[in-house]
């Protein structure tokens, strides 16, 4: 099982064995979509990717994907980002500000403006800096 965090800040073991996983899926996995994939069966929903650097300068519409539904038993954060101190200072808001079980870091994003800015699929590129942000 991965390592997860529970409600505040505890290290806690992920289940994720046997479970349906939602991928994130940026314009359509917003909150009322999750509530009925949750109806439909899904255990594991993921809101859309949030761009590190956009929940840094504090914009509302970004923590607004973050926002999870209490039927969400199992919720996680996408956030995107190419630099190691803003992906971690992004982390480490969210873990103290949303109530996420994990966070998951896009690496596979196609789009231009995420790419040419060094993140989502162009991290797939970049192996050391991948590595960096990861740690």
């Amino acid at each position: 099982a991965t390592r997860g965090r529970a409600r505040g800040g505890e290290r806690r073991p992920l289940d994720l064995e046997g479970k349906l996983y939602m991928a994130p899926l940026t314009t359509l996995g917003n909150l009322p979509f999750r509530r009925l994939c949750v109806e439909l069966g899904i255990d594991i929903t993921v809101g859309e990717m949030a761009m590190a650097t956009n929940l840094l300068q504090g914009q509302r519409s970004e923590w607004a994907l973050l926002k999870r539904h209490s039927s969400e038993k199992c919720f996680g954060a996408q956030i995107c980002g190419q630099f190691a101190d803003s992906v971690a200072r992004a982390c480490q808001l969210i873990e103290e500000n949303t109530d996420v079980d994990f966070i998951d870091l896009n690496c596979g994003c196609p789009i231009d403006l995420v790419c040419n800015a060094g993140a989502g699929a162009a991290m797939l590129r970049r192996p050391k800096r991948m590595e960096t942000v990861i740690r």
